[in-house]
């Protein structure tokens, strides 16, 4: 690891590229950053890899046509709504690398994760996001958890889609039926 001082000096071997992102950070500011002169490990699956559910509980709402309960119009519904406990911890359904993490409204994160050959996996209603943009997360890594708010007897439902080349894809599709969650 390289520690960017306060002046921007840096010591150690680094490409252009590590150099050039160091002396930007400590531009800005950061006095504490670190970058590593290691080449990156990759954040995508190889071809063996299987992805795997996020949570430990109950699939209450599936992917496909249904009457949205707000609207009372039928509308597709873009993922699965898994039922987990409050506060609980929500994992990464595979290795990849963190590409947003972003609020819908208030108390309402989501964070979106690459993992290569085209898929990604999309996680919303979080109310803590453990991870940041560009981070490369192994499978079953702490991306969030869940909050307290709106939770029934202490449950809420975390929703997770997931898209090949940027088009919606039934997540059972890639997590494999065989695969169920246990319910918690």
């Amino acid at each position: 690891m390289i520690r960017i001082g306060r002046k921007g000096a840096a010591v150690g071997r680094i490409d252009l590229a590590t150099m050039i992102v160091a002396v930007a950070l400590a531009a800005m500011g950061d006095a504490h950053a670190r970058m590593s002169t290691r080449p990156s490990q990759p954040c995508v699956l190889n071809e063996r890899s299987v992805l795997s559910h996020p949570v430990r509980g109950a699939i209450v709402a599936g992917f496909g046509m249904r009457r949205n309960p707000l609207t009372g119009r039928m509308a597709l519904h873009s993922g699965l709504d898994y039922r987990v406990a409050a506060r609980g911890q929500v994992r990464s359904a595979g290795i990849g690398r963190v590409t947003q993490v972003g609020r819908k409204g208030p108390g309402d994160l989501f964070v979106v994760v690459d993992h290569g050959r085209g898929l990604e996996t999309r996680y919303t209603h979080l109310a803590q996001a453990k991870v940041r943009p560009g981070s490369c997360v192994r499978a079953k890594a702490v991306l969030g958890a869940m909050g307290n708010r709106h939770a029934p007897q202490g449950r809420q439902r975390l929703h997770v889609e997931t898209r090949r080349d940027g088009v919606l894809v039934d997540p059972m599709r890639i997590f494999g039926s065989s695969r169920m969650p246990a319910h918690p």
